[in-house]
């Protein structure tokens, strides 16, 4: 009997500690697509919105935080709707480098071919989107609140 208290008291005290321990989680700020428009156009850099989808080679993408933890480039294609004065009207395709950074384990990203709401910055001659897990710039299955909400700030009444 004794033997059994003191396996119990040492698995209680094991699992104690383990409980104890701060859990694994992505601490990060709420950021939503509002925010990425604000942050877009109140940016030095050139942006430009587009809803539609990316195709890239998913085999590229990081599967988590490394020790250098500099973000990953990898080649990519986007093929949507440009937002315009008068919503997304103008088809468009472009060639863009899809910069994907991890934090912890988490890193950002979306689906090839779904539908995205991206924001674009343009620079060295060459389209990039942020793919961060705390600050991302592309949004997946955007809802049609959404896209209202960024085409109100299109015209400057953003809801925020």
């Amino acid at each position: 009997m004794f033997e059994c208290r003191r396996l119990l008291s040492r698995s209680l005290a094991v699992m104690a500690a383990l409980s104890a321990t701060p859990a694994l989680a992505l601490s990060c700020m709420r950021f939503d697509p509002v925010d990425a428009f604000t942050f877009a156009n109140e940016a030095t850099e050139s942006y430009v919105v587009i809803r539609g989808a990316l195709a890239y080679d998913a085999s590229e993408v990081p599967e988590g935080y490394s020790e250098d933890n500099v973000p990953v480039s990898i080649p990519g294609k986007v093929a949507g709707k440009l937002l315009g004065e008068n919503g997304f009207q103008e088809e468009v395709g472009v060639e863009v480098m899809l910069d994907i950074g991890c934090t912890g384990g988490w890193c950002g990203g979306v689906p090839a071919g779904e539908d995205v709401l991206m924001f674009l910055r343009y620079e060295d001659e060459s389209y990039h989107i942020a793919l961060d897990p705390c600050q991302p710039m592309a949004f997946s299955e955007p809802q049609a609140e959404v896209i209202a909400d960024i085409e109100a700030c299109m015209d400057g009444n953003c809801p925020k």
